[in-house]
């Protein structure tokens, strides 16, 4: 079993480019990217090393990101382009938590990269959340 007690989390910005770091007893285990403008934060980037996923790390690292946000960015929407569901359901998740508003969930700023194995997982992972933050059914 993975004890997640000793994540820690380093945040590097520059300019306008902010890199979120997650780490245990020393090893790197996921990674968030986003960039922001006057007009937007654009979450362009997130993953967890494989062998640490489905531990909740996708979460920490929204739940990082959302503190970030909320203190100097919450006046800028946010974009997203998910690659896969899986993405899409932790950041929904986080949301789900409190941890990101929800009102950051305005689905014109939202694209989806999509194929049929997408469709199911986004299916069995959607009925996973709470309704107020399902999200579209078709995922596309």
């Amino acid at each position: 079993m993975i004890d997640l007690r000793n994540l820690t989390f380093d945040v590097y910005s520059s300019y306008n480019n902010t890199r979120i770091d997650a780490g245990l007893n020393g090893t790197a285990v996921g990674t968030l990217i986003f960039k922001v403008n006057d007009e937007r934060v654009k979450i362009v980037y997130i993953e967890v090393v494989s062998q640490y996923q489905n531990l909740g790390i996708g979460q920490m690292l929204y739940k990082t990101f959302g503190e970030i946000y909320s203190q100097n960015y919450s006046q800028l929407p946010i974009v997203r382009d998910f690659v896969n569901p899986i993405a899409e359901y932790a950041y929904r998740k986080a949301i789900g938590l409190g941890w990101i508003s929800e009102e950051t969930l305005d689905e014109s700023l939202i694209t989806r990269r999509n194929n049929e194995t997408n469709q199911q997982l986004w299916t069995n992972l959607r009925d996973k959340l709470p309704e107020n933050i399902k999200g579209p059914i078709n995922w596309e």
